[in-house]
Parts: structure tokens; C-alpha cells; sequence
């Protein structure tokens, strides 16, 4: 769990009588976890230096910025970007 003082919270966990979902299975489009940083190229090599596998740039959309897709040893697809536009503003 990451719980930080602005009173963000993220929690992953698994229900241990429930059946895991099959993330590999799915495009990383349809599930994944953004991640925003300064330099997004630099943070996916050092994620794929630690064990991510990378997956590939995000497709463009209407945001700008650099987008990638790595997926953890779990299974689960981060997407390390920088937009350039912050959301809560959009």
C-alpha cells in the first residue's frame, strides 16, 4: 500500500479464495497503472534494468508527452508517462 500525505492511496492486493485475473492476457491498453514522472524514458529503462519487461510506447492519443508501457514481473502493465498537461486542470 502507498499512502502519501496528500491523502493519496493505492492499495493492490489479492483476494486469496478468488481466482486471479489473467492480466497477461490483455492488451496493455485495456489495463495498466500510469505512473507520471520527469523523464519517462529514463524510468522505464531503469523499471526494465529491475526486471519489467518493456512492452512499447504508448499509442499517441491527444495528450502530448512521452508514454511507455512496461509490465512488472506480476503481470500487471505500468504505463510511465509525462504529458506535459496536468488532468486535474483538463
Amino acid at each position: 500500500m502507498i499512502d502519501r500525505p496528500d491523502g493519496t492511496v493505492l492499495e493492490l492486493f489479492k483476494l486469496p479464495d478468488v481466482p486471479p485475473v489473467d492480466v497477461r492476457a490483455m492488451q496493455a491498453i485495456q489495463l495498466h497503472l500510469a505512473i507520471e514522472c520527469d523523464d519517462p524514458k529514463a524510468e522505464t529503462d531503469r523499471l526494465v534494468e529491475a526486471g519489467a519487461e518493456f512492452v512499447g510506447e504508448c499509442p499517441r492519443n491527444a495528450y502530448p508527452g512521452e508514454k511507455y508501457f512496461v509490465r512488472d514481473p506480476w503481470g500487471l502493465v505500468l504505463q510511465v508517462i509525462n504529458r506535459g498537461e496536468n488532468l486535474q486542470t483538463r
